[in-house]
């Protein structure tokens, strides 16, 4: 009987026992899914991380190109104004000099007018009188082509002006773009 007692005591524990280790062994078979689940999730992050690196290496590379674009832009931009200031000083030069022009010819236009009516009047007109005359005639003509090469020039001033404030403009436009991309990779 004892031996009964003992066998069933032991059989129980046996099978206690074997239910617990097949517990344990799904627990050990839970935890390594779960290891292999964690493994992958960290290589995936691993991946994304090195992903983010690169675009963030590629992001300060190209915030780099465009800051030394920018600064490119910059100088050039600086260039064009002063070029534009330069335009401007000479054209309105020009425009003074055309105005000394066209005034001078009136004020030789009118005296020229004034010694016809005088030489008219008496009707003696000397040769020396006539010599005057073709001279003064020959200023009024050389102030006239001085004033039309002055026109000339405050016209090509203002073509240089006007293409300027375009090279300026678009500079402007680029400099606005380089500095949008660098706002949308911050």
């Amino acid at each position: 009987a004892l031996s009964r007692v003992v066998l069933g005591f032991t059989k129980q524990k046996l099978q206690e026992l074997a239910v617990g280790a097949r517990a344990l062994a799904r627990y050990v078979n839970d935890l390594e899914g779960e290891l292999e689940s964690a493994d992958e999730e960290v290589v995936s992050l691993r991946k994304q991380l090195s992903a983010g690196e690169r675009a963030r290496k590629e992001a300060e590379r190209s915030a780099a190109q465009l800051q030394a674009q920018q600064s490119e832009l910059q100088a050039q931009l600086s260039s064009v104004e002063q070029s534009v200031a330069m335009a401007a000083a000479a054209e309105a030069e020009s425009e003074a000099r055309a105005e000394r022009a066209a005034a001078e010819v009136l004020r030789l236009q009118s005296a020229l007018e004034k010694r016809r009516k005088l030489a008219d009047g008496a009707q003696q007109v000397g040769e020396g009188g006539e010599a005057q005359l073709a001279a003064e005639q020959q200023r009024v003509v050389e102030l006239e082509e001085r004033l039309i090469e002055a026109e000339a020039e405050a016209r090509e001033g203002e073509a240089v002006r006007a293409r300027l404030r375009a090279l300026e403009k678009q500079l402007e436009t680029q400099q606005a773009a380089a500095a949008k991309a660098m706002e949308a990779e911050s």
